[in-house]
């Protein structure tokens, strides 16, 4: 080998990955993260179909500055929250009876909320003891029950 060919044998390693290993995980992590984003663009899709979600603006706001702590909210509120669940135990369900092969992406995503929320020291709750809460709350109103 002579003197001249070192900055070539230099500047080929440096171009040339050590092991394949880092290329094949590099491979794995893009096609993993295409798969999710292909499975979010589902979910978006469906979302689409069920159409923008109507409330009633701004009533939790009103209602808490109106209102004192243990009050029983009123049925705007009751309506909105009502509209929120309904759709949120739609994509629920969607997420579980379509597309398989998105099944794992999802529990991931989820998983992932709850502990951010659990480090946050909120717990989320599920969307059953949503549904227990908002029926037990709403009652009274004319938004009924779930």
């Amino acid at each position: 080998m002579t003197y001249r060919s070192w900055p070539i044998l230099l500047f080929a390693l440096i171009l040339v990955p050590v092991s394949g290993g880092d290329a094949l995980a590099q491979k794995r992590d893009d096609a993993a993260r295409k798969h999710a984003w292909e499975c979010s663009k589902k979910q978006i899709e469906f979302e689409r179909t069920l159409g923008t979600l109507r409330q009633y603006p701004d009533a939790e706001i009103r209602f808490y500055l109106a209102n004192k702590s243990g009050t029983k909210p009123d049925y705007p509120v009751c309506y909105n929250r009502r509209e929120r669940l309904k759709r949120e135990s739609e994509i629920a369900q969607w997420r579980q009876s379509n597309f398989p092969e998105c099944r794992a992406v999802f529990r991931e995503r989820e998983a992932k909320l709850d502990r951010d929320a659990k480090e946050r020291g909120r717990p989320r709750k599920s969307i059953q003891q949503q549904i227990s809460e908002y029926n037990e709350a709403c009652s009274h109103t004319m938004a009924g029950t779930l």
